[in-house]
């Protein structure tokens, strides 16, 4: 997706400070092949359970997200210059936003349309099938989640547009639209990163499911209840396109290394949520849904609010995530769920999640 920029911004600067070291890189990514190296990494993750012991649950839960979005690192500690010459680089190209967003897939016209109609229930449906049939790709999306599990009815397969607008209905032609565009930000092309990708889509799709229901649940407003699900696909973004930029640097500088996933969560963490703003800003998406966004400053105390019901949503989600991969964190996980979510129903949901993903 952003190969070219990144072509002209890799090869035009170089590193201030050092050449990135690849073979010494190389080394440090296959340590644990060696007898003392084996020892070492050992010692490495008796320490990292010692530190994550002695942590505040806050943060051991977000660590653990992080791990479950992006691998557990063996060492935090460990030097990666070329990483870090990558992430320095990307950083840089955060500043200016507008170079990037530039570079990714351009709105499909049905986007446009349900942005713009995004909470109004009585949204022109006509209007919509029109333009969608001129639009094949998204067109073979939606046919494709009218015969899903999830919406099919009869053993007959649906193979018209127009059919699967009555199958799905408003809200789920609403929410394929977008999901189909949204889709496009999330890396999938790289096999070392796939699983990777898909998790990072995976809590993306979770934030906004659950959004919905609270927003059904809470809010007496069917418009907001329209958005929910928007935002809350809107809501890690930023996340994916952070994704993609350091999977996209390192095909223009060495197609054969991963980067340090240590120095990858902390630019997403410090990074991925003004990104977020920044490319809704440039939609001009309304600013109900801009302010719902994903805000490290904001105090969250109502629960009757479009705000509200993403940020809850996005915490059962991480909850969800973190328990799937180490469910010996159930304790601290729930303990950090009481602490962020601001609703009983909230709570209902995360409760009926665990119990049908057998987590309890």
């Amino acid at each position: 997706m952003f190969l070219k920029l990144l072509q002209t911004t890799l090869s035009a600067i170089q590193p201030k400070t050092a050449t990135p070291d690849y073979e010494a890189f190389q080394k440090s990514r296959h340590t644990h092949s060696q007898g003392k190296s084996v020892q070492r990494h050992k010692l490495s993750q008796a320490k990292q359970k010692k530190e994550v012991a002695e942590q505040p649950i806050n943060e051991k839960i977000k660590l653990a997200f992080y791990d479950f979005l992006l691998g557990q690192c063996d060492d935090n500690d460990q030097q990666d210059p070329l990483t870090d010459f990558i992430v320095d680089k990307i950083s840089e190209l955060l500043k200016q936003p507008e170079l990037f967003i530039k570079e990714m897939p351009t709105m499909p016209k049905s986007v446009s349309i349900l942005i713009t109609e995004i909470d109004d229930p009585d949204f022109n449906v006509q209007r919509l099938i029109t333009v969608i049939e001129k639009e094949p790709a998204v067109a073979t999306a939606l046919i494709r989640l009218a015969n899903s599990s999830m919406y099919k009815r009869s053993d007959k397969p649906i193979t018209d547009l127009r059919k699967a607008f009555v199958q799905l209905g408003a809200a789920g032609v609403k929410e394929g639209v977008l999901n189909t565009f949204i889709k496009q930000m999330a890396p999938t092309n790289n096999l070392y990163f796939k699983m990777f990708g898909q998790k990072i889509w995976l809590h993306a799709e979770q934030t906004a499911q659950y959004s919905r229901q609270l927003a059904e649940l809470t809010l007496e407003d069917e418009e907001i209840n329209n958005a929910a699900y928007f935002t809350g696909l809107l809501h890690h973004l930023g996340k994916m396109i952070i994704f993609q930029l350091m999977i996209d640097a390192f095909k223009v500088i060495d197609p054969s290394t991963p980067p340090n996933s240590a120095t990858l969560k902390r630019l997403m963490q410090e990074k991925g949520d003004n990104l977020t703003i920044a490319i809704a800003q440039h939609w001009q998406l309304p600013n109900e849904i801009v302010s719902a966004l994903p805000n490290t400053n904001r105090l969250y105390i109502s629960s009757d609010s479009l705000v509200s019901c993403v940020h809850q949503a996005s915490i059962i989600s991480e909850v969800l995530c973190v328990l799937q991969k180490d469910v010996s964190l159930l304790k601290d996980g729930l303990f950090y769920a009481k602490e962020h979510l601001l609703c009983d129903e909230a709570e209902q949901i995360l409760a009926s999640q665990l119990e049908s993903e057998r987590l309890v």
